[in-house]
């Protein structure tokens, strides 16, 4: 718990927080637009795969992309300590692995889209890792 807080204390939107400039205003729109755009659209999509227990008109690739780079982005973030990266990050993950995990069960990784999906597991070890 510690460690959050210090994390917290260390990132330049906590330490600018009150003053507006343009790190608190990015900070406070990317809250907004993760949880009013992003976070709803990425829910809707995983409980549709999952109601349905269908993944028609959802491409694997593009998820795998989007999954990869918010994984991907997630170390960063936290390496320059952004908060407002990883908030971003932490928040849309979760919906993201659902969606993946639907199409996976329910669609499938053929070819291609399963070498992608195993380049973007390699990336995120990667980054962490670096």
């Amino acid at each position: 718990m510690n460690e959050i807080v210090k994390f917290i204390a260390s990132t330049p939107e906590y330490r600018m927080w009150g003053e507006w400039n343009a790190t608190t205003v990015s900070f406070a729109l990317t809250v907004i637009l993760t949880l009013v755009l992003q976070l709803p659209a990425l829910t809707s999509q995983a409980r549709k795969i999952w109601k349905n227990r269908e993944a028609v008109g959802v491409s694997p690739l593009t998820f795998v992309a989007f999954f990869t780079y918010f994984a991907v982005f997630l170390p960063y973030a936290f390496s320059i300590s952004s908060g407002a990266g990883v908030f971003n990050g932490l928040v849309l993950l979760t919906p993201q692995l659902f969606i993946l995990a639907g199409v996976g069960r329910f669609k499938g990784f053929p070819g291609g889209r399963r070498l992608a999906a195993i380049a973007g597991g390699v990336l995120f070890v990667l980054a962490v890792a670096l």
